[in-house]
């Protein structure tokens, strides 16, 4: 059993980093996206918590009123 981490001897081990390098920049960047689309969820979340407070808030000082969840919009941005 060889006691190199990359096994394969003194050539092959610098590919092996060097691979490893490449995997390490790509999850990296797959991390900041996914980063930017859970702040782009939080910021959609917290419009239709907003519009649910609101149409809550209307409801109840005009009760005669339908529920205004319909007309809020999650396409504004």
């Amino acid at each position: 059993m060889s006691s190199s981490a990359g096994g394969g001897g003194a050539g092959g081990g610098g590919l092996d980093i060097a691979s490893l390098l490449d995997k390490a920049k790509e999850l990296d960047q797959l991390k900041k996206d996914q980063d930017d689309v859970v702040a782009e969820i939080n910021k959609i979340h917290k419009k239709i918590l907003a519009c649910k407070l609101l149409s809550l808030s209307l409801s109840l000082l005009l009760p005669h009123r339908r529920p205004l969840i319909a007309s809020c919009s999650t396409s504004q941005r």
